[in-house]
């Protein structure tokens, strides 16, 4: 492929509660729009229910607190409405508010559920599709944090959010009722419910906030050091070294969990001063409406309202302490879209379009360089892969041999130089077209968690019968499947850990060659085969010349003696070729 620039990671959004919030918000409004409006609708008409159903409870209180005995039929002070009449209006206004209720709650998890989906879907497609350079620069056990309870944290802080808004209109409802009630003295009333909740908010929502990024933070370290453990697991058992990995787990469970007890003291500390503040705000409320002479039944609506609107303000400050912990994962699911999208792999403006071509490819390297951002790569890589014959890189570690193979599958775009096939340049217009055309096995091969079938069709891109299955994994010594319990049913476990490493490499050349390839590129593909298999297993890739073009990567003598074109690299050039006359078209 002809050079091109590289992309760079942008750092990514900056973190804050309020670009959080409206991030989440605006994502959940493109996500599904007649669902957030309705969503919205049942909330206003919750708080139009709930201010019937308190303001009918208000009437009735006065009209049965005035009464020297209680009289259905008696009128009211609204509009000589009898009193059996705001009983229906009470009655009616509750369970039409509960039917509302659980309908908007029912609507808010089928948004939070559609919206967490479609954050994961997106940061998930926008990784795949990055650069393989952003792939390998990235610490797979943080996307994975990310990806999985990064994700469900967003749709519990949407959920909260439609939760906050729902105490809100609760809030503004009651306040509305005592202001009808009685204006002068529940306006003194509302100004200190104000005052405390703006009091609660500065010292409730921020912390909570900083310990949602540390909690980000704590679940990244431990995820990774849970997979690294796991991913380690035979060598963490063999050393006896499990105790140390679980202290170290521990310790971060201590730091973690130090802080959630400060916020919750903190909470709990807020909660009990607001608890004795309103109940002398109740006093001082009573005092004034006997000295204004407010009439008693209207004193007693209003210590009511109070009590109510006081529960609604303390569950308005625990709701935005749990929202604003559970933000800063908006941030960083974010952010990790975003810098994934800005590094998506290049794949030129117009793709291109055409057939696959009948003849294995003839692939040239023209002074082809790389170098990785941490050091390592090749440079001026000048190589002739002939077309149908097998070709082995060789060379110590680290010269360059992976590097080149990552170049040819187009995975990595040469900063200089230039890859042909068949004479004309590769470009990135045609990394769709070309890798229709090859196939790739590494040295360790990632193996799903399916059935045997599923890992040998899965990366064909067509229907594969068992027959194809069979003859495949005969070609590649693979006669150990037979002997399984259910045949290709055989679910071989997580990274086919019922499967010895020799086992996995035949089943992912099978899966190679049910791809039909012209061009295959093989990392170590044999490096864990015994002497006899490999033996078999360099045969039958043998006998794939002259329809399949084979690059191999091998240290091997086997593979090295059986080659049509050995080249060594060392350092990221090439320092020795042994070609062969005539192997170019």
């Amino acid at each position: 492929m002809a050079g091109a620039g590289r992309v760079h990671d942008p750092s990514g959004p900056e973190p804050g509660l309020a670009s959080d919030l409206r991030s989440l918000l605006s994502q959940a409004w493109a996500e599904d729009r007649r669902g957030v409006l309705t969503a919205s609708v049942l909330l206003v008409l919750a708080g139009v229910l709930s201010l019937a159903a308190m303001g009918s409870t208000a009437l009735l209180v006065q009209a049965l607190a005035s009464a020297q005995q209680i009289d259905l039929a008696a009128a009211t002070s609204l509009r000589g409405l009898p009193v059996w009449a705001l009983l229906v209006v009470f009655v009616l206004a509750g369970i039409a508010q509960a039917a509302v209720t659980r309908a908007s709650s029912v609507l808010s998890v089928h948004v939070q559920l559609g919206l967490t989906d479609t954050l994961r879907s997106q940061a998930y497609a926008a990784v795949l599709a990055a650069s393989w350079e952003h792939v390998l620069q990235a610490r797979r056990s943080e996307v994975l944090a990310t990806l999985t309870a990064g994700a469900s944290r967003c749709g519990v802080a949407l959920q909260l959010s439609m939760q906050l808004a729902v105490t809100l209109v609760l809030m503004l409802s009651t306040a509305a009722v005592a202001v009808i009630a009685a204006p002068a003295v529940a306006a003194v009333a509302l100004v200190a419910v104000a005052g405390y909740s703006w009091i609660a908010f500065r010292h409730t929502v921020r912390p909570a906030h900083q310990l949602g990024q540390e909690l980000s933070r704590r679940t990244m370290t431990m995820m990774g050091e849970m997979t690294d453990a796991l991913g380690s697991l035979r060598l963490v058992r063999a050393h006896d070294a499990a105790e140390g990995w679980t202290a170290r787990l521990l310790t971060a469970f201590d730091s973690l969990r130090a802080s959630q007890l400060a916020l919750v003291r903190r909470q709990a500390l807020i909660a009990f001063a607001s608890s004795a503040g309103l109940v002398g705000a109740a006093l001082a409320l009573v005092l004034v409406a006997v000295a204004t002479g407010v009439p008693g039944p209207t004193v007693v609506v209003l210590v009511v309202l109070l009590a109510r609107l006081s529960v609604s303000a303390r569950s308005a400050v625990q709701v935005s302490g749990q929202l604003a912990q559970c933000l800063p994962a908006v941030h960083d699911l974010r952010a990790l879209t975003e810098r994934a999208r800005a590094a998506r792999e290049p794949r030129g403006q117009a793709p291109t379009e055409r057939p696959r071509a009948s003849a294995p490819p003839y692939v040239r390297l023209r002074d082809v360089a790389y170098g990785h951002p941490g050091g390592g790569g090749v440079q001026q890589i000048s190589l002739e892969i002939p077309a149908g014959q097998l070709t082995v890189l060789t060379g110590p570690s680290g010269a360059g041999k992976s590097t080149t193979a990552d170049l040819l599958l187009g995975l990595l775009v040469p900063q200089r130089g230039a890859i042909e096939v068949d004479g004309a340049t590769l470009g990135t217009e045609d990394l769709v077209w070309w890798r229709s055309r090859l196939a790739f096995v590494p040295q360790e091969p990632s193996l799903l968690p399916g059935t045997l079938r599923d890992n040998l069709t899965w990366s064909a891109g067509r229907p594969v019968d068992d027959e194809e299955c069979w003859s495949a994994l005969a070609q590649v010594r693979g006669d150990f499947a037979r002997g399984l319990d259910a045949g290709l049913d055989t679910r071989l476990g997580d990274a086919g850990v019922r499967l010895s490493g020799g086992e996995r490499q035949r089943v992912a050349l099978a899966a190679a060659l049910l791809r039909r390839p012209q061009l295959l590129v093989l990392d170590e593909a044999t490096s864990a085969l015994d002497d006899e298999t490999e033996s078999a297993v360099v045969a039958a890739v043998r006998a794939l010349s002259p329809s399949v073009t084979v690059l191999a990567i091998a240290h091997r003598r086997s593979l090295i003696e059986a080659a049509d074109h050995v080249v060594e690299i060392r350092g990221g050039r090439v320092v020795h070729t042994d070609a062969v006359p005539g192997s170019a078209p």
